[in-house]
């Protein structure tokens, strides 16, 4: 198991103006219905994020475990990426995560407030809804500025927030279309709230907590 090189962040602090709790993949995936009547790539994601849910245990994702049963590699490694670059870790060999840390280079940002995060992270179900700090939304929209697939952005708010599959999979396929909604929300250097509420139309608005 390999920790990831984490971005530093001086005097984190944190003012938090709701409450939400942190649940794991494996739980929160349970949680949200299938909507049905979303994007092809929004069914696909889920898909692939269902089947790769069961190998995260405790921010780890198996990456090896994973591989014998996930046909889309491609998929995979974009996942791992976000997964990794949103502060989780992959288990791998150690060449393996070392392309993976040098991969998630290019979506490091200097967007972190050097006062630290504010807000919250978390998630809920119905609508499809994730909670970011500000620092987190900043990775968010790093990835998202440099052209991340929706299952990248699907690893970074996993990792941040612990979303289940459906929700996650209907909110990364709308972010990577539209994305660039983000940048007013994040300039305040707020923590935001990401919601998509009709995943039949995914379209996101974004507030500041």
């Amino acid at each position: 198991m390999f920790r990831k090189l984490l971005t530093t962040i001086v005097g984190v602090t944190a003012t938090f103006a709701i409450s939400i709790t942190y649940v794991a993949p494996s739980q929160a995936k349970e949680l949200a219905p299938n909507w049905g009547g979303q994007s092809e790539e929004a069914v696909v994601l889920e898909e692939n994020l269902e089947a790769t849910y069961p190998y995260i245990s405790d921010q780890v994702l198996n990456l090896p475990a994973a591989e014998k049963t996930i046909e889309d590699s491609t998929f995979l490694y974009d996942f791992a990426e976000g997964y990794y670059y949103g502060g989780g870790d992959v288990a791998a060999d150690p060449e393996v995560v070392s392309d993976i840390d040098a991969n998630v280079q290019r979506y490091v940002t200097d967007e972190i407030s050097p006062q630290g995060c504010a807000g919250t992270s978390g998630f809920e179900p119905v609508p499809p809804t994730v909670y970011l700090t500000s620092c987190q939304a900043a990775n968010v929209m790093a990835v998202v500025a440099a052209g991340g697939s929706a299952a990248t952005i699907a690893g970074v708010i996993a990792a941040s927030s612990g979303i289940g599959a459906p929700a996650a999979a209907v909110i990364g396929a709308a972010l990577a279309a539209s994305g660039g909604l983000l940048g007013a929300c994040t300039a305040p250097g707020t923590g935001i709230v990401v919601k998509v509420q009709n995943p039949v139309i995914p379209v996101p608005t974004c507030s500041a907590q």
